[in-house]
């Protein structure tokens, strides 16, 4: 197993984030990755972004969900409240799941389970 830590700056705001990079040698594939976002307000498309970035230079199978994967909320506790940005990151998981199962050949469905209806999250009250 290897990890990987990169750090990013930009401006007064600097990134640290690390992940675990597991060769699936046997398959001839890299551990599937995903990245999640949590911020107050604008910007974390692009930290989330960027992050995405490095998972693919490392040629690792990005896992998506139904939007991306941010959550929003200034205090502790607060991102959970975030209707749409927990809806997406279920949807995330779910995604892994599959996506490791299939390369494991794991018996599942031909898609990942979604989770309907879609519930946006409006901010503005």
């Amino acid at each position: 197993m290897e990890v990987c830590t990169f750090a990013l700056s930009k401006g007064n705001n600097k990134y640290k984030y690390t992940f675990l990079k597991e060769g699936l040698a046997d398959e001839g594939y890299d551990t599937p990755v995903a990245n999640v976002c949590v911020c107050r307000r604008g910007g974390a498309d692009v930290a989330y972004q960027t992050m995405n970035m490095m998972f693919e230079m490392c040629n690792m199978p990005v896992v998506t969900s139904q939007y991306w994967n941010i959550a929003y909320g200034r205090e502790k506790g607060q991102a959970a409240l975030d209707i749409e940005g927990m809806q997406t990151m279920r949807t995330l998981a779910h995604n892994m799941s599959w996506m490791l199962k299939k390369f494991h050949n794991v018996q599942t469905t031909d898609k990942p389970e979604q989770e309907l209806p879609w519930t946006p999250m409006h901010f503005i009250r």
